[in-house]
């Protein structure tokens, strides 16, 4: 057995290959992080969406869910099915970074890295489009390096490896080029089109892994019912 394979009964995602012990302290430290951000997010959406499919009055905790999810989906997206949807779609990415063990995450130097199919501006990170189990992550990039940019990264994977799509969103830049949609990777037009989205409340948006990494971080992080 490979030295670099995590022992598969811990549960998040396995140590693969390419990782020093300092690097792999980071990423798993940003993994578990990122992991109580989905159940932040999977909590306060269920408790929400169950009021107010259950037709009761919303408490004020239930009120500022319900903004936070318009804020970042669109005004037309907050529903108790769009919302009962997404605290599936948290638990589940939560699941991949703190319990399913058929996943694992790969480091690479940059040459190696570049070599691989990969979608995003910048990735730093990617899921192998033909096994979605494997993480692929550039060691090498500056990004790796700055713990918020890292716990974006592991925030925003999961939903690639099974949930949502392969592929990220797309929408309109100002100059109306359709292009993908980020909120801090890639170049103006990319966050452009991720306000797009947001803005005509898009079902891309709702479809969105950056929307719901967005959503986790910055509005549940650190949130408890």
């Amino acid at each position: 057995m490979d030295a670099n394979i995590r022992n598969p009964a811990v549960n998040d995602y396995a140590r693969g290959n390419g990782f020093s012990n300092t690097q792999w302290d980071r990423f798993d430290a940003a993994q578990k992080q990122a992991a109580m951000a989905h159940l932040g997010a999977a909590l306060r959406l269920g408790f929400a969406s169950k009021a107010m499919a259950e037709g009761h009055p919303l408490n004020d905790y239930e009120k500022k869910t319900v903004e936070d999810f318009k804020a970042v989906f669109g005004r037309n997206s907050a529903t108790a099915e769009h919302m009962s949807i997404a605290a599936d779609r948290f638990g589940k990415a939560r699941r991949v970074l703190a319990e399913d063990t058929n996943h694992v995450a790969h480091g690479y130097d940059a040459k190696a890295y570049d070599a691989l199919d990969r979608t995003g501006p910048d990735s730093f990170m990617s899921v192998d489009p033909r096994d979605r189990t494997q993480m692929r992550v550039n060691l090498d990039a500056a990004d790796f390096g700055k713990d918020d940019k890292l716990l974006w990264g592991v925030a925003h994977e999961p939903f690639h490896s099974q949930l949502i799509a392969l592929r990220d969103a797309q929408g309109l830049s100002d100059e109306r080029k359709l292009v993908g949609a980020y909120k801090y990777a890639g170049k103006p037009e990319n966050n452009q089109a991720y306000f797009d989205l947001i803005r005509r409340s898009s079902q891309a948006t709702r479809d969105s892994p950056e929307h719901h990494t967005a959503y986790a971080i910055e509005k549940a992080r650190g949130l408890r019912k």
